[in-house]
């Protein structure tokens, strides 16, 4: 504890400042000259001289109660501040592992479920196009196949607690399992080249899982990889080769309907309906048009 010693000149003199001060200011004794403060630097002055006692003192009282102060917020601002800095290394940490998942997930879902979901259209199209007489058993053994890559891959992502927290990437998990639903559930006897309507069943769930894909593998692009210009300009030229061979497939199409060639078997080979192609066609140019790439074309 600090004595009352040190405190006895600045108390004193601030008190005979005041006085006089006061006392000029009430003309309280007449003998005391006025004193001409035209520019109004007295008391300015008198502060500059007292000041330094003045805010000694006010320091020295205060001192002891800032001292404990600092010592009971110290602790608690270090503590604050630790977590806010841990939380941000932790949510930094989160954030690296979750783009690292998703170039996992989206390569997964590029080069193995939708080129093999575009592999298996081409099989069950070149079956129904020979009328059933092409083994079946190449396209039952190509499922299997496909179905173990999507079991494998969903088991190892869907553990992954970084992207089920994030909606863009638990959907896009998600979806995984929807094509495996689909895997297990799909049977070659189910297709039949006599009756048209199981083939128009099949096909176009594919074609709408493929879109789906597609969209999934735009948005995970966008929400976590556009940093990646190769990947983004990948992906880019992989959707407009899409969109062109669509193109190409619906023109051909159109012009066989129009010249009233009723070769279901030919046709079937191509794509079963021509709505299917241009269905297909706009939802592709739709994710074209939400990528921030420059279109090589109309």
């Amino acid at each position: 504890m600090y004595t009352s010693d040190p405190f006895l000149f600045p108390v004193a003199l601030s008190l005979v400042i005041s006085s006089i001060w006061f006392a000029y200011i009430l003309h309280a004794y007449k003998f005391i000259p006025r004193i001409n403060d035209k520019y109004g630097v007295l008391f300015p002055s008198l502060f500059l001289l007292g000041s330094p006692f003045l805010l000694t003192y006010l320091f020295t009282y205060f001192e002891q109660q800032l001292i404990e102060s600092f010592k009971i917020i110290l602790p608690i601002f270090t503590f604050i501040l630790g977590q806010s800095v841990s939380k941000l290394e932790k949510k930094q940490e989160n954030k690296k592992k979750l783009k690292k998942m998703v170039r996992v997930l989206v390569q997964f879902m590029e080069i193995e479920l939708i080129e093999g979901l575009s592999t298996l259209e081409q099989k069950i199209g070149q079956y129904i196009s020979k009328g059933g007489d092409s083994k079946s058993n190449d396209i039952d053994n190509y499922r299997r196949k496909l179905l173990k890559k999507i079991e494998q891959e969903y088991q190892s992502l869907v553990n992954k607690e970084e992207l089920l927290e994030n909606d863009v990437s638990m959907v896009s998990t998600l979806y995984l399992k929807k094509v495996q639903n689909f895997l297990d559930n799909f049977s070659v006897e189910d297709i039949s080249t006599e009756d048209i309507s199981t083939f128009n069943l099949t096909i176009p769930e594919i074609v709408r899982l493929k879109l789906e894909g597609y969209s999934f593998v735009s948005a995970l692009i966008k929400d976590f990889l556009m940093a990646d210009k190769l990947r983004v300009n990948t992906w880019f030229s992989f959707l407009e080769n899409e969109r062109i061979t669509l193109k190409r497939k619906l023109d051909r199409v159109s012009f066989q309907e129009g010249k009233n060639e009723n070769s279901y078997q030919k046709s079937f080979a191509d794509l079963p309906d021509i709505s299917i192609l241009k269905y297909s066609e706009k939802y592709i140019d739709r994710l074209l048009q939400s990528l921030p790439v420059k279109r090589n074309f109309p």
